[in-house]
């Protein structure tokens, strides 16, 4: 893996159970390393949008706190990952 690439690994369980894995990579350098997410009162789950490109990149069950903290650690790690 290069400097600068965070290795994304994605799992979805479709409704039999069935689990589809998918592995990709994303590089940080040059984009804003600030994490923006939604939690709307109607939602069941939190939103978080992709730092690449803004469309919906990650959600989690609704729990504001939990995503405030997630957005925090991620923004974090993007900075350490600039760094090289």
């Amino acid at each position: 893996m290069q400097p600068g690439q965070l290795r994304i690994r994605e799992e979805r369980r479709d409704g039999s159970g069935n689990i589809a894995v998918r592995n990709h990579s994303l590089s940080v350098f040059g984009m804003d390393p600030y994490i923006h997410y939604q939690c709307p009162l109607q939602g069941l789950v939190c939103v978080f949008n992709s730092p690449a490109g803004g469309e919906p990149w990650l959600t989690i069950l609704r729990d504001p706190k939990g995503a405030e903290e997630l957005a925090k650690a991620l923004s974090f790690l993007f900075r350490n990952l600039q760094k090289g």
